[in-house]
């Protein structure tokens, strides 16, 4: 029996609706595809905050209202597996960490600024960014707490 094109699509905890943790599912979606500004990352380790939390509940619903598909999580650390035609500073294989606007929740996420992870820094460490530093845009926080390489 051959394997099923869902079998071959990343998965994701996609939030199905505001309330309690039964509201996140895993499920199969659509593979990312990075633009020529950004990178898709396979990821090792995504952080949950307090933010993921009020958002999930629909304590935020006016502020993150549920995109299509909703893949929330806001920090992530993992491996590059895919570069836009126009980045230059990173290259498929190089660990890194990054801030992201969503989609920290599934096995690959997008990302338009991120930074090395440090060999001596642990993936969960490089994967739980400080709560007070959420980012209103991921390339400002990206860039400075983490230092990060803007595409």
């Amino acid at each position: 029996m051959s394997p099923s094109p869902a079998d071959s699509m990343p998965s994701a905890a996609v939030l199905t609706n505001y309330g309690s943790p039964s509201v996140l599912q895993w499920t199969h979606v659509p593979m990312p595809e990075p633009s020529e500004k950004r990178v898709r990352i396979k990821v090792r380790v995504s952080g949950v905050s307090p933010t993921d939390l009020k958002i999930r509940r629909g304590d935020l619903k006016a502020v993150f209202p549920l995109p299509d598909p909703a893949i929330f999580g806001f920090e992530i650390a993992g491996v590059v597996d895919a570069v836009g035609s126009k980045i230059s500073s990173v290259s498929v294989g190089d660990e890194v960490a990054a801030l992201l606007p969503f989609g920290g929740y599934g096995e690959y996420a997008l990302a338009g600024a991120w930074t090395p992870k440090p060999p001596q820094v642990a993936w969960n460490d490089a994967g739980a960014l400080p709560p007070r530093l959420r980012p209103r845009s991921e390339c400002y926080a990206s860039s400075r707490w983490l230092r990060a390489r803007p595409s």
